[in-house]
């Protein structure tokens, strides 16, 4: 959606037939003053971090950067092909160009447009959004909380020294890595040392949660970073490990006469008695496969060890269910969690936290954010006459 977003201000600029008039005229103070009214327009509504418009040359033209810290407006000449490579690829294209890029200000997603003027290349346009503004975007979309680590050494590669201390001051660091964000989670080496990881879980003060990691990749290919998803499963762990310790409490005396039973069979039944040994392996496992590969036999003209094992298999089976059936009942929990009972819609929980993913994204967009507040007259007046049940039907 940002890189959309994005692309859709970088064309926005480089249609502009002020703009192509006047790089093409070499005029730098007219095209000073079109790009600075776009910028002071679009800077807080957009929570943009660039615009820098370059000749086809490869020579910066005019320049506006947010990198955090301050801003920097430019207006000067100075080639910058040698360390804006996603720049010289459109330029030498003519194609646009999306990518994460660390430049010399701040690390973040670009989008460059090569501007032409009766199809001739006349300069390009890059338009790009500090990593740190894409947090909100993350936390009102996909409503998890959600925070960036960078590698401090692909930083000190590319940005200048004044800024990276800027940036690491008064950021969570650890290991080689600068934290950009929050997270509920107190042992910043342990995030260090999952990173590789696509998917990892820590449980810290009682709560349980689930991290997933997305590498980012800048433009030469490298991962300078990754961004981590954080989810608090703690609801949806503890109700599981309940089911667990019930099922292991039920099934526990029958597990035990099975691994006795065992222990008396004679030697020469080893290879029926290992089979059944493979069996209660792969259930302990929960490698229910076995289940399908394995019959159950009718109880006519069967031995002691048969019965023994159809025992077991069925027990297998009744396992498998009962998973299955935890499964649908913490969906259903989870689910209920946020649903009215009786009304079927959210609830005041999900209210809550739909109503700060909305407040994050108003916030981020400055936009306007309205609630409606329905008020039904004279409610007690039906309760009162017929009865809850009808008022009830009523709602």
């Amino acid at each position: 959606m940002e890189e959309e977003l994005l692309f859709s201000i970088a064309t926005s600029i480089g249609d502009d037939s002020s703009l192509k008039d006047a790089l093409e005229k070499n005029n730098r103070y007219k095209a000073y003053k079109i790009v600075r009214k776009k910028w002071e327009k679009l800077k807080n509504r957009l929570n943009l971090s660039e615009i820098h418009v370059v000749k086809n040359d490869g020579k910066s033209f005019v320049n506006f950067i947010d990198y955090g810290g301050g801003e920097v407006k430019e207006k000067k000449s100075y080639n910058l092909l040698s360390f804006r490579k996603d720049i010289q690829k459109s330029i030498k294209t003519g194609r646009p160009v999306s990518s994460l890029f660390i430049c010399r200000y701040f690390a973040g997603f670009r989008s460059i447009y090569p501007i032409l003027k009766n199809k001739k290349l006349v300069g390009a346009v890059s338009v790009g959004k500090r990593i740190e503004n894409i947090i909100p975007v993350i936390k009102g979309e996909l409503r998890k909380n959600s925070f960036i680590v960078l590698d401090i050494r692909k930083l000190k590669e590319c940005m200048k020294p004044q800024i990276i201390e800027k940036k690491l001051k008064g950021k969570n660091n650890t290991g080689g890595y600068v934290i950009i964000g929050s997270t509920g989670i107190h042992n910043r080496k342990f995030i260090k040392e999952n990173l590789k990881k696509k998917l990892f879980t820590i449980n810290e003060n009682g709560r349980s949660f689930l991290f997933t990691i997305y590498p980012l990749v800048n433009f030469d290919g490298n991962t300078v970073g990754f961004i981590v998803l954080e989810d608090d499963i703690s609801y949806i762990v503890n109700s599981f490990n309940r089911g667990i310790v019930n099922f292991i409490l039920a099934y526990g005396i029958l597990l035990i006469g099975v691994i006795t039973s065992i222990m008396f069979f004679s030697r020469s039944l080893g290879r029926r008695l290992s089979n059944i040994e493979k069996i209660t392996e792969k259930l302990a496992n929960r490698e229910f496969k076995v289940l399908e590969q394995e019959s159950v036999k009718k109880e006519d003209k069967i031995d002691d060890i048969q019965r023994l094992k159809n025992n077991i298999l069925k027990m297998g089976k009744d396992l498998h269910n009962y998973i299955i059936e935890i499964n649908k009942q913490m969906m259903k929990l989870s689910e209920e969690t946020f649903t009215d009972p009786m009304l079927h819609i959210l609830n005041r929980r999900a209210f809550i936290q739909l109503g700060n993913t909305e407040i994050e994204k108003a916030k981020m967009r400055n936009i306007p954010l309205s609630i409606m507040v329905l008020d039904l007259d004279r409610f007690k007046y039906i309760n009162d006459t017929y009865g809850h049940t009808v008022g009830d039907k009523v709602l």
